[in-house]
């Protein structure tokens, strides 16, 4: 699942189209966050679920997650400490998400969409098979990403 969308981004990025790749990039977020949410909550306790849907309604305004804008589900997991939730209920720490500023990466790809055809600065990656191992997607199948079942 994950391949194809990251095959497709580099793609975009080695034909100079960086302003399409970060919508790209926007849109893998986006995917990655709700299959994040997904998984954290079919394991929150009730208290953690009952803030997480509060928030959620606060934030969506009666939307389901697969509704929300990027921005939206930024706000969500922010406001509602989603990452910390999600590492409680999948017990597994999750440097990366918890120590990236999403904000940032929203506000990048917002630009994205005007302006000169070049990449906006962006922070470095982080680092692939990491990453991949925080949210136990296997990696090095021929550098595949794919969500585990």
């Amino acid at each position: 699942m994950w391949t194809h969308q990251l095959n497709e981004i580099n793609a975009l990025l080695e034909h100079g189209h960086a302003k399409q790749a970060v919508q790209e990039c926007g849109t893998l977020l986006e995917a990655l966050l709700r299959e994040l949410y997904r998984r954290t909550s079919e394991s929150l306790t009730g208290g953690d679920q009952q803030i997480v849907s509060e928030t959620l309604e606060n934030i969506g305004k009666g939307k389901p997650v697969g509704q929300l804008t990027l921005g939206q589900l930024v706000g969500l997991y922010r406001e509602a400490k989603l990452v910390t939730k999600a590492e409680k209920a999948l017990g597994r720490k999750m440097s990366h998400f918890a120590n990236t500023n999403f904000n940032t990466f929203v506000d990048v790809r917002n630009r994205a969409g005007g302006g000169a055809n070049r990449a906006p600065a962006l922070a470095p990656a982080p680092d692939r098979p990491a990453l991949d191992q925080e949210l136990a997607l296997p990696y090095g199948r021929g550098s595949e990403w794919a969500p585990c079942a």
